[in-house]
């Protein structure tokens, strides 16, 4: 019981008693009407295993009736029998937000490889034929790698929880994650933001990069023209409000291809002309990633027939300069699927005057997370090709491989 002074504030304008607010109150009069703050932290039992917990304010107006009267009368008493039934969103006279004590958000740190400096150190590994007339050769510094950490890179990933204990399946929707532009482990946000479960249960989360797609059934795929830089987290990372998650590591799924151009002398650039296309033949475009069974090592699967063809992208019309040391890239960096050893790759050649011709890269490896300069020498004739190669990790343990 309350004893309390005379307070009235005339009549207000809500339709229904759920509507009964500081809002529509009458003119003027919101900051000075009676009412009862009820307060605390509401638990939805609709949703036990999220352990959520809302701070809740349930606000009612005192007057003669619970819709439209916000008059408090001398000589009266008002009796209020209140039922407290949830936090129904539609009801304007209550105030919910998530405990923010509950709620911690996930924010981990993701590192990305990139291209380094080769090392120095060349051994002879044989020599490839052809009647192209194109002789591959030389070796040039590393680059970044297409991945660019210098922008901000949209990475996706999977969700698992152990409210129990026990982990459950992986969530069936790609969480897309920005990590912030920088080089090394730079930290990301979750859009919508995701949080930890409360009272330190545990939740685990699986990445990849770029966006595939598809997503069904936990299986990440993509299908691919070349040009995509496909990544994923080298292991499954676990995090809690007590124990953030540690770093993720990115690692490419592909290899690396790049081209280089020069003639060897200005008779040679009349010969060939202008370079207006490379491709690669017999190659396979398909690429999947189970997140349960590949989250320990992010190994992916390629899949379907070696027989589409990928063509260099962001380049045509190009003049191979005069030697070797003046070489330049033609175009973008290619990815295709890693190869064993005794691999032979297929290389097709179009050039204004020639037209197009055919390489083949004498057999050898092409390692996942690797890459390839092939160094295209237009000579002055038809010669035999000797392709020199370098394979450059795109982590820090490089190998250079010359061949001829």
């Amino acid at each position: 019981m309350w004893y309390l002074p005379e307070n009235a504030r005339g009549v207000g304008t809500a339709s229904d008693q759920f509507r009964k607010t500081a809002e529509t109150a009458p003119a003027g009069q919101a900051d000075y009407c009676t009412c009862i703050e009820v307060y605390g932290r509401y638990f939805d039992a609709s949703e036990p295993a999220s352990e959520q917990t809302f701070i809740t304010t349930y606000r009612l107006f005192l007057g003669g009736n619970n819709k439209t009267d916000y008059n408090l009368l001398r000589n009266h008493t008002y009796t209020v029998n209140t039922t407290l039934r949830g936090r129904n969103e539609m009801d304007t006279s209550i105030d919910c937000a998530p405990n923010p004590t509950d709620r911690i958000e996930i924010t981990p740190i993701v590192n990305v490889s990139y291209g380094v400096t080769p090392s120095v150190g060349v051994q002879s590994a044989g020599k490839a034929q052809s009647g192209s007339g194109i002789e591959s050769a030389g070796i040039f510094p590393g680059t970044k790698a297409p991945a660019d950490g210098s922008t901000v890179l949209d990475m996706y990933f999977a969700r698992a929880d152990a409210p129990s204990g026990a982990y459950g399946a992986y969530g069936t929707t790609a969480l897309k994650a920005s990590r912030a532009a920088g080089t090394g482990a730079v930290a990301m946000t979750f859009s919508p933001v995701q949080y930890y479960l409360p009272n330190g249960k545990k939740t685990k989360m699986v990445g990849w990069y770029p966006q595939a797609n598809s997503f069904t059934g936990g299986v990440v795929s993509w299908t691919f023209d070349g040009t995509q830089d496909i990544m994923t987290s080298a292991v499954s990372q676990e995090g809690s409000t007590t124990v953030p998650m540690p770093a993720f590591t990115f690692n490419h799924k592909t290899a690396q291809l790049q081209f280089f151009l020069y003639a060897e002398d200005t008779k040679a650039q009349t010969v060939w002309g202008k370079v207006e296309s490379i491709a690669v033949t017999a190659q396979r475009n398909t690429c999947t990633f189970s997140v349960s069974s590949a989250e320990s090592t992010g190994q992916v699967t390629f899949t379907g027939d070696a027989d589409k063809t990928f063509t260099v992208a962001g380049a045509s019309g190009v003049l191979p300069v005069v030697g070797r040391n003046n070489a330049l890239q033609f175009g973008q960096a290619m990815m295709i699927e890693p190869q064993d050893e005794g691999y032979q790759l297929h290389i097709t050649v179009k050039t204004a005057t020639k037209g197009t011709v055919t390489t083949i890269v004498s057999a050898q490896a092409y390692p996942v997370g690797s890459v390839t300069r092939l160094m295209l020498k237009f000579p002055n004739g038809d010669v035999t090709v000797e392709p020199e190669i370098l394979v450059n990790g795109w982590t820090d343990s490089n190998q250079e491989v010359e061949m001829g």
